[in-house]
């Protein structure tokens, strides 16, 4: 089913084509029991069907990523990736939740606390990312916000919004002018210091050098607001010169291994041969309780 999903992802550049905003979810059928890839993966980890799919999840999702960028979209495109349910409690299938309690279907943390992954190029309250008279404007922008029923954060756009205004005006200084066309060869050709940090625009009018960011939220609790302001919760993992965290990546604790989280947690290779065992096991039970 993966691969028919990725097959279609032609849709994504016949919408960037017609410049058309468009929303797309990928719902993919993996890691639901049976846990079977497809035929080209199978056996390419040597750890058994589960990590022959995660390899396959890698590669289908890297399809669609590769499609946003051959669509020239990859840098104003939002690619959220997260996970529900728990782990699975049918053999030969069944995972592991520590450290919390439940399952898929029951009403516990593992089944509604997944982790998730958002990718756009955007701001991230991170200490990687605290360029001179940033804190001072968010303080302002936030002590506003409420009043005025917007974003009460503004962690997402403000930055970048108060940055092109000091582009502008540095550019206006700079040229004592407020002809478009000196400005915009001034603003071509020179670096500017802002809030967002050093800015610098190609002859396409883009940076010449994107910040796109890989975060996760880690640490998440309820939905009390304040715990956002920090920086603990949602690091960013890439690239590595912004970087302020590490990967956490499901039940890890519960997944190392000489072969890598990966391998660790992959029960059997060979899940039909355990099937196979279980029944062997229950028929002998049956035979002993008749024998008594």
């Amino acid at each position: 089913m993966e691969a028919e999903i990725t097959s279609r992802a032609g849709f994504i550049k016949r919408n960037a084509n017609a410049t058309k905003p468009f929303y797309a979810y990928v719902s993919f059928s993996l890691f639901h029991f049976p846990t079977l890839p497809n035929p080209e993966f199978v056996g390419k980890t040597g750890n058994g069907d589960w990590a022959d799919c995660l390899a396959e999840m890698d590669y289908r999702t890297g399809q669609i990523l590769d499609a946003i960028k051959e669509a020239g979209i990859e840098e104003n495109t939002i690619v959220m990736f997260a996970s529900d349910n728990g782990p699975e409690a049918t053999h030969p299938w069944e995972g592991d939740s520590e450290p919390w309690r439940g399952r898929i279907s029951r009403r516990w943390k593992p089944h509604y606390g997944r982790r998730s992954f958002i990718r756009m190029e955007s701001f991230v309250p991170a200490p990687t990312l605290d360029f001179p008279g940033l804190k001072a404007m968010l303080e302002k922008y936030q002590a506003k916000a409420p009043s005025l029923g917007i974003d009460p954060l503004g962690y997402g756009f403000t930055p970048f919004a108060y940055a092109a205004g000091q582009v502008v005006a540095q550019a206006v200084e700079a040229t004592k002018s407020l002809d478009h066309d000196k400005l915009a060869h001034y603003i071509r050709s020179h670096k500017f210091s802002t809030v967002a940090g050093e800015i610098a625009f190609g002859k396409d009018g883009e940076w010449t050098k994107s910040r796109q960011f890989f975060t996760q939220f880690q640490g998440v609790s309820g939905n009390d607001l304040a715990q956002f302001r920090d920086t603990a919760h949602q690091v960013i993992l890439w690239p590595p010169e912004y970087k302020t965290g590490n990967i956490i990546y499901p039940y890890q604790a519960r997944r190392r291994s000489k072969t890598g989280w990966v391998g660790a947690k992959m029960r059997d290779a060979d899940p039909i041969r355990r099937i196979a065992d279980e029944i062997a096991l229950m028929l002998r039970g049956r035979a002993s309780r008749r024998s008594r």
